[in-house]
């Protein structure tokens, strides 16, 4: 039997990675082989995870959301753990880390051409979910 944990990223872990691609220290290369390791089964999150950290998964999910969605969730985030951001702050932050990340020279946040887009704005976690489980699942039919 096989079981689903849910575990949503943080905001608080998301710039370091940022960072540390500005200096060449890609995710890959933390992973010194471990994707050898791995037949299917795990779920990971990343803005290179598709692109340079596991460019052959068997399924990737490109996730967007309009900014200002994003902005609210994240500013719910931060007032779960008791942080009083304003919601102007946070759009910010996520425009300067997404043009950041876009314009990078290494591992720059992108697309993979073989990955599903998926536009997050109007839907709750649970559609999110649902809606990647149904492509895993597609992928495991016979003939895909």
């Amino acid at each position: 039997m096989s079981s689903v944990t849910f575990r949503p990223s943080r905001p608080s872990g998301t710039g370091w990675w940022t960072n540390s691609a500005e200096l060449g220290l890609s995710k890959k290369g933390f992973t010194g082989g471990e994707q050898e390791g791995i037949h299917g089964g795990v779920v990971l999150d990343g803005r290179d995870t598709g692109t340079v950290v596991f460019p052959d998964a068997d399924v990737k999910i490109f996730m967007e959301a309009d900014l200002d969605e994003r902005a609210r969730r994240r500013q719910n985030e931060y007032a779960s753990e008791g942080k009083d951001v304003s919601f102007e702050a946070v759009r910010k932050e996520i425009t300067r880390r997404d043009e950041q990340d876009r314009n990078r020279e290494i591992a720059p946040l992108c697309r993979a051409d073989d990955a599903i887009e998926l536009d997050s704005t109007d839907m709750t976690i649970d559609g999110q979910v649902a809606f990647v489980v149904d492509r895993v699942k597609e992928c495991q039919e016979p003939g895909t």
